[in-house]
């Protein structure tokens, strides 16, 4: 038999009792213990298993920190404590007996059996012709394109950096999350209409499928998320079915990735993760924000001097870093707000995996940006704007130069050690990049007003 229950130790203890057990009547807290069990996590990985904002997943932390279920271990991970363990594990034997989990399973069960779309899945499977894959950037976006782009039959001499500089990609970063250096930073963009957009210059006119409201990989997940996962499925199938590949947020980690062909009811997948295909299902996405696809349809224009001026006006509205969503700091105040995380919090506070992961995507993007411009110098050569744009080229080699340093400090890892020396180094190359991301804009300005 188990432990008789002391009646009067509960009478005198209801408060702390019922305190206690609200502290998990959050879904999310319970979801923390649950992924704490797991393993350590630290705030940014934690960030992007919940699905939370920053202040709704510290406040869930506190509460579960305030009634010992949850614990700071060292490096800034959390991890459960034997409280948090044995209560996870009581309130799971509990519910394993209980009649309201049979309830739930019939619930759950009659649903399956009536969802007649989730049934009625069509078990075929296809691929492209080609064989895209997803090349080898920082910035999956630029990987997953230029891979799509080599795969279709309108060849242009696309790389990178051209990827990189008509997209306009290249000068939207940095982009940082306030009060942290979150990995999200590089695709938390607020353009994205117009980096699509822009994309039509690289030889395919493309539009995107953009549904706000990210999803997460769940046996739990709502059905109206099924709904919306299996829409997109079906849009991506036709695209397959007309023998177009799709890039696709969320394929295998929180990046863009290329859909090649379906099976049942998965997906065949070119990413950065694995050197095979991987199958992935329809609901199996981890795509916080947002579902979002990009299409290609039939061939584009041409590349002309004016879609080139253009690309500089863009440039200018990119790296001024004026749109932005609300808790990120793009443009040349971006490089104040990462100095201002590093110079701040605690050896253990510091996210390393968004720190390094953050600057491997802006040092490749003012590496971008400076062969594109140099580039285009070369291509307008004896013209006014010309002048404007060596000149930019070699400033975007010292911002690349000042990034290099900060790389060798901040190698990308998962994890990794962040002492407060090579933190106020790394502060202080990122305050020195500042002004020249400042030249930089200045420099982007004067070549515009120079094309003629």
């Amino acid at each position: 038999m188990g432990k008789e229950i002391n009646i009067k130790e509960m009478i005198g203890s209801i408060e702390g009792i019922v305190k206690l057990v609200k502290s998990i009547s959050h879904p999310k807290r319970l979801q923390l213990l649950i992924l704490l069990e797991e393993g350590d996590r630290d705030f940014s990985t934690l960030i992007n298993q919940t699905n939370l904002k920053k202040t709704a997943l510290s406040n869930h932390l506190t509460q579960l920190i305030t009634n010992h279920l949850v614990q700071k271990s060292g490096r800034g991970n959390y991890q459960i404590t034997t409280d948090g363990r044995e209560l996870l594990k009581a309130t799971t034997t509990v519910y394993e007996k209980s009649k309201s989990r049979e309830k739930f399973n019939r619930e759950k069960l009659r649903k399956q059996y009536s969802n007649v779309r989730m049934k009625m899945i069509e078990k075929s499977e296809n691929l492209i012709s080609q064989d895209p894959k997803m090349e080898g950037a920082w910035i999956s976006y630029i990987g997953a394109v230029l891979g799509v782009l080599k795969s279709l039959p309108i060849k242009r001499r696309n790389d990178r950096i051209s990827i990189g500089g008509y997209t306009g990609y290249a000068f939207a970063l940095p982009n940082v999350m306030k009060g942290g250096t979150c990995p999200s930073g590089p695709t938390a963009l607020a353009v994205w209409e117009e980096i699509v957009k822009a994309t039509n210059n690289l030889g395919y006119k493309v539009h995107h499928y953009y549904d706000i409201g990210g999803i997460f990989a769940s046996d739990e997940m709502p059905d109206k998320d099924k709904e919306r996962a299996m829409k997109l499925f079906r849009l991506i199938k036709s695209s397959i079915d007309n023998d177009k590949p799709v890039v696709l947020w969320g394929l295998v980690v929180i990046e863009y990735g290329i859909v090649k062909g379906y099976t049942g009811d998965s997906y065949i997948v070119s990413s950065l993760v694995s050197p095979i295909d991987t199958q992935v299902r329809y609901d199996k996405l981890l795509s916080p924000g947002a579902l979002h696809a990009i299409f290609f349809d039939e061939e584009g224009s041409e590349l002309t001097e004016e879609i080139d001026k253009e690309v500089i006006e863009r440039a200018i509205k990119f790296a001024e870093g004026s749109m932005t969503h609300n808790n990120y700091v793009a443009g040349p105040s971006a490089y104040d707000e990462w100095a201002n995380n590093l110079e701040s919090k605690s050896e253990e506070d510091h996210p390393y995996h968004g720190n390094s992961y953050n600057g491997e995507c802006v040092l490749e993007a003012k590496t971008l940006s400076k062969t594109f411009v140099e580039r285009l110098s070369e291509k307008y050569h004896g013209k006014p704007q010309a002048k404007f744009l060596g000149e930019l080229s070699q400033v975007y080699l010292k911002i690349a130069e000042q990034l290099g340093k900060f790389q060798k400090i901040f190698p990308f890892a998962l994890e990794g050690e962040m002492p407060r020396n090579k933190c106020l180094e790394g502060a202080q190359i990122l305050r020195a990049t500042k002004p020249l991301e400042i030249q930089a804009l200045k420099l982007l300005k004067e070549t515009y007003k120079a094309w003629v």
